[in-house]
């Protein structure tokens, strides 16, 4: 698909898990940025330096494309996941690129090791009831997917403001978002600096211009702070192994 394709390419976009109390999940590398809806119940996620952080029924956090995580359901426990690419518009005149220039310092700048949690207006959560209702019901055709997924993000431009929306997406915001995205679905397959400019076809004078642009350090330090992140990523995953049930891969 190319770019203005690539939304209506996302198979299954919208999904809804029903998790027991207890459950461990475990995803390594997500293909897509994916909004998280906790509807109902409690869980602890982990993901990079964020270790066991609380979320509860009611609250909305994003997993950026390329990111592995984990997480352990305290209760019975509903979440409903929403895929997308950088390029998915909050409405007709509004893309999430433009949201950079509201970004301020926020728990992910602040703080590493905190996750942005935003919490889930009553109307949003109503759409999004209303579409597994319809989901259940077997109508999960791409096409109808894609409608209440550009519903949902519409009505996250309407509900929330520009500055609450760009904490969330923070992760995945950038001056250059094209390149970022490519960097976080490309850094897991490099060991080096060198390995990553090469992987993307990129020359070292543009590459480090670019790099800095988006992520605001130097593309050492960020390989150095996301191998560090990778170790305790598989630490916790060890852990589990040993202290519970296997934890089960799921696809977002």
């Amino acid at each position: 698909c190319d770019r203005r394709q690539r939304q209506m390419c996302i198979r299954d976009s919208l999904r809804v898990v029903n998790l027991k109390a207890g459950d461990y999940y475990f995803r390594d590398k997500t293909e897509h940025s994916t909004l998280v809806f906790l509807l109902s119940g409690e869980l602890e996620l982990s993901m990079g330096y964020t270790i066991n952080q609380k979320v509860v029924g009611g609250q909305m956090y994003l997993i950026p494309a390329g990111e592995s995580y984990c997480s352990k359901t305290k209760t019975d426990t509903t979440v409903f996941y929403s895929l997308f690419d950088w390029e998915m518009p909050l409405c007709n005149k509004f893309a999430i690129t433009q949201l950079v220039k509201y970004k301020q310092n926020d728990c992910t700048d602040t703080d590493k090791t905190r996750l942005c949690l935003l919490r889930l207006h009553k109307v949003l959560k109503l759409e999004i009831e209303s579409a597994i209702e319809t989901l259940n019901t077997g109508l999960g055709c791409i096409h109808y997917q894609k409608l209440k997924r550009d519903i949902i993000f519409m009505e996250l431009r309407g509900l929330y403001g520009k500055e609450q929306l760009a904490a969330l997406f923070s992760p995945i915001l950038g001056i250059d978002n094209d390149f970022k995205v490519k960097v976080l679905s490309a850094y897991t397959q490099a060991e080096t600096v060198k390995e990553l400019m090469d992987m993307l076809h990129m020359s070292p004078t543009t590459f480090k211009r670019k790099f800095y642009q988006s992520f605001g350090t130097s593309a050492k330090h960020w390989l150095i702070q996301k191998k560090k992140e990778r170790i305790f990523h598989d630490l916790i995953f060890t852990c589990l192994l040993y202290t519970s049930p296997s934890p089960r891969d799921r696809s977002v």
